[in-house]
């Protein structure tokens, strides 16, 4: 058997290896941020955004800057939102390295020198900071133009977190129940949600113990899901091979 992450990654596999079909299978991984995150610390977060000198409302873009990520689009909007008066900042994470296109990076950079957009790479950091980064943002915002099963929409999934998302078959297939999508190539309407959600944007206070505990428990049965229909692959896997075995 193959597992693949969601239906549209099963769906393109089996165009591109019709011979194989048969064998696909879709399992939906489960984000798993450290219990102990799902849980407010106002000290602890307060550290996380003194160390990367965060002192203002801020979008989250956790992506590696691969081209099919789409960041130009966030950047764009940015700039648009820059010319109406409204200057926002926008934090990203992730690899800052294209190994297929070289002058990707450089490209980036340079829109966001030009237009003096408020945009702080970080690089890779660690993935605790990343969730609190993720709790503190106004949003997170993933544009990308291709995702197998997103990581970032399924740790916001298991945080209760609000996000921005490209309008692509897998993000809602992954039906994020608090989410706005946006066509990926429209910077347009991007800046529009941007705008508005930064200008409506209140700090939350913090979460109250039986919403902590209805993300937790959410977020245990969605992993009891998961190990439940791994093993059910496990035991088609191995009846195939008694099978093949016993012919």
């Amino acid at each position: 058997l193959i597992i693949l992450s969601s239906e549209s990654s099963c769906m393109d596999f089996k165009q591109i290896f019709p011979a194989y079909a048969s064998k696909a299978r879709v399992l939906h991984f489960v984000a798993q941020p450290a219990r102990r995150l799902l849980f407010d610390d106002p000290f602890s977060e307060q550290k996380v955004l003194r160390k990367y000198a965060i002192e203002e409302k801020f979008f989250f873009l956790p992506n590696q800057f691969w081209k099919h990520k789409n960041h130009r689009v966030v950047f764009s909007a940015m700039k648009k939102l820059k010319e109406e008066g409204v200057d926002v900042l926008v934090v990203c994470s992730g690899a800052i390295s294209e190994y297929r296109n070289d002058k990707h990076i450089a490209e980036l950079k340079k829109s966001v020198e030009e237009n003096h957009l408020k945009v702080k790479l970080l690089g890779i950091i660690d993935y605790d900071d990343v969730i609190v980064l993720m709790k503190k943002s106004i949003a997170v915002i993933n544009p990308s133009l291709f995702e197998g099963w997103s990581s970032s929409v399924e740790e916001c999934k298991s945080i209760g977190k609000n996000m921005i998302l490209s309008d692509i078959p897998v993000h809602r297939e992954q039906r994020h129940p608090s989410c706005i999508f946006f066509p990926p190539s429209n910077a347009g309407e991007l800046a529009v949600i941007m705008k508005k959600m930064y200008v409506d944007y209140e700090p939350p206070g913090p979460r109250n113990p039986l919403e902590q505990q209805n993300i937790l428990a959410e977020l245990e049965q969605k992993t009891i899901d998961f190990a439940k229909q791994y093993q059910d692959l496990v035991f088609e896997a191995l009846a195939i091979k008694q099978h093949k075995h016993d012919t």
